[in-house]
Protein backbone atom coordinates (compact mmCIF):
# COMPACT_ATOMS: atom_id res chain seq x y z
CA UNK A 1 0.00 0.00 0.00
CA UNK A 2 1.59 3.24 -1.12
CA UNK A 3 -0.28 5.63 1.12
CA UNK A 4 -3.38 6.32 3.10
CA UNK A 5 -5.69 9.30 3.38
CA UNK A 6 -8.76 10.46 5.25
CA UNK A 7 -11.91 10.17 3.15
CA UNK A 8 -15.02 12.26 3.53
CA UNK A 9 -18.06 10.06 3.82
CA UNK A 10 -21.39 10.99 2.30
CA UNK A 11 -22.39 7.36 1.69
CA UNK A 12 -26.11 6.72 1.97
CA UNK A 13 -27.40 3.34 3.15
CA UNK A 14 -29.48 2.95 0.00
CA UNK A 15 -26.32 3.16 -2.13
CA UNK A 16 -24.83 0.01 -0.58
CA UNK A 17 -24.86 -3.20 -2.63
CA UNK A 18 -27.32 -5.96 -1.87
CA UNK A 19 -25.77 -8.09 0.87
CA UNK A 20 -26.73 -11.51 2.19
CA UNK A 21 -25.81 -11.01 5.85
CA UNK A 22 -25.89 -8.22 8.40
CA UNK A 23 -22.23 -9.07 9.00
CA UNK A 24 -21.44 -7.55 5.59
CA UNK A 25 -22.79 -4.05 6.35
CA UNK A 26 -19.46 -2.55 7.45
CA UNK A 27 -17.55 -4.25 4.63
CA UNK A 28 -20.08 -3.04 2.05
CA UNK A 29 -19.87 0.47 3.44
CA UNK A 30 -16.05 0.53 3.24
CA UNK A 31 -16.09 -0.92 -0.29
CA UNK A 32 -18.63 1.70 -1.41
CA UNK A 33 -16.63 4.48 0.26
CA UNK A 34 -13.42 3.42 -1.50
CA UNK A 35 -15.24 3.10 -4.84
CA UNK A 36 -16.83 6.53 -4.52
CA UNK A 37 -13.35 8.04 -4.24
CA UNK A 38 -11.91 5.90 -7.06
CA UNK A 39 -9.72 3.95 -4.64
CA UNK A 40 -8.99 0.34 -3.69
CA UNK A 41 -9.70 -1.12 -0.25
CA UNK A 42 -6.73 -3.06 1.14
CA UNK A 43 -7.93 -6.00 3.22
CA UNK A 44 -6.55 -9.25 4.58
CA UNK A 45 -10.06 -10.72 4.40
CA UNK A 46 -9.93 -13.01 1.36
CA UNK A 47 -13.65 -13.76 1.68
CA UNK A 48 -14.44 -10.07 1.32
CA UNK A 49 -12.16 -9.69 -1.69
CA UNK A 50 -14.00 -12.58 -3.40
CA UNK A 51 -17.51 -11.13 -3.00
CA UNK A 52 -19.03 -10.00 -6.28
CA UNK A 53 -19.90 -6.54 -4.94
CA UNK A 54 -16.29 -6.01 -3.79
CA UNK A 55 -14.65 -7.25 -6.98
CA UNK A 56 -12.03 -4.87 -8.31
CA UNK A 57 -12.19 -2.68 -5.20
CA UNK A 58 -11.29 -4.85 -2.18
CA UNK A 59 -7.89 -6.48 -2.64
CA UNK A 60 -5.54 -8.47 -0.44
CA UNK A 61 -2.11 -6.83 -0.86
CA UNK A 62 -0.25 -9.97 0.28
Amino acid sequence: MKSHRFLTDATQADSLPAISSSKDVTDAHLVRLAASHGLKLATLDDDLAKKSWASGIAENPL
